[in-house]
């Protein structure tokens, strides 16, 4: 992980994180690649009694199937 933010109001805790690394192994049915990768990801979480009761998670999938050339944009 390269960069990560972190911001916690009331029972929420965000993070914002930034990933890297290498496509080593098969990944979702994707050959290795060898190809290095970055990919932002977004996680909330509601504490409660010190503990994480909720969790939601939001990556960009369609990015990172870009970066390993198993999509591309019409045209």
């Amino acid at each position: 992980m390269s960069f990560a933010t972190w911001v916690a109001e009331g029972d929420k805790v965000v993070t914002y994180k930034t990933l890297q690394g290498t496509h080593q192994g098969d990944f979702m049915g994707i050959p290795s690649t060898g190809k290095r990768i970055e990919c932002d990801v977004i996680d909330i979480m509601r504490v409660a009694g010190g503990k994480c009761v909720e969790h939601w998670h939001v990556m960009d999938q369609l990015g990172l199937m870009m970066q390993l050339g198993a999509v591309s944009l019409p045209g």
